[in-house]
């Protein structure tokens, strides 16, 4: 196999990759070994640290053809992804929520814990009402995977793509109620919130899929 792919994860760490080949014929799955001498792996910068990635290059690595690969399956493939990394997404978030509710219930300020302030709860009720909507997006995405009609499963694990860009505000809001100390490495929020942004990035910003679930709403409509 030749060819270069980016932002692998965990590459380096693997024995095998599956990767998609085309060949004379259609597009084929393949296994390579990557102790092979003619795969090399290469860092990547990625904005979470704790999800490593690499850039994969082939010169003429050998690959085993597991099975032909449809554009259909492919299709299913990168749904499931996407609603498996919407599900992580949203476990971070409410990871990152529960710490900062947990947080403004004992950190004090002018004498009084800051939870009951009504700037530091507005924070709070923005976050958990985000995190509830993307949780019934999730689920839904969820059930579509195994029942729905692959185009009504495309269209839920686009939503919930569709709604990254929000998800990853509760990252930033957290950081806002953690106030000072939100903003250092020591504590865990900046982890959650690249997460979040990775998530946000991941296979293209939300936008465009904000765009397209409009447009086919927008069409069942007519």
């Amino acid at each position: 196999m030749r060819g270069e792919i980016a932002a692998v994860p965990d590459a380096v760490a693997a024995d095998t990759l599956l990767m998609l080949g085309e060949d004379t014929h259609d597009t084929g799955l393949y296994a390579v070994a990557t102790q092979s001498t003619a795969i090399t792996v290469t860092p990547e910068h990625a904005i979470d640290p704790t999800r490593k990635q690499f850039r994969v290059a082939l010169d003429d690595a050998p690959a085993h053809r597991l099975a032909t690969a449809s554009p259909e399956a492919i299709a299913a493939v990168v749904d499931d992804v996407l609603i498996a990394m919407a599900a992580d997404a949203l476990g971070a978030a409410r990871a990152v929520i529960t710490l900062a509710v947990e947080y403004a219930k004992f950190r004090k300020q002018f004498g009084k814990v800051i939870g009951s302030f009504q700037a530091v709860q507005h924070l709070c009720v923005d976050m958990y009402k985000t995190v509830e909507l993307a949780r019934s997006g999730v689920i839904h995405a969820l059930w579509a995977a195994d029942n729905a009609t692959p185009g009504e499963r495309y269209l839920a694990a686009i939503r919930a793509k569709a709604f990254a860009g929000r998800l990853a505000t509760v990252g930033d809001t957290a950081i806002q109620v953690f106030g000072g100390i939100g903003y250092t490495w020591e504590h865990d929020a900046h982890l959650y919130l690249k997460r979040l942004l990775s998530w946000s990035a991941f296979l293209g910003g939300h936008d465009r899929y904000l765009t397209e679930v409009g447009g086919r709403l927008g069409k069942r409509r007519l």
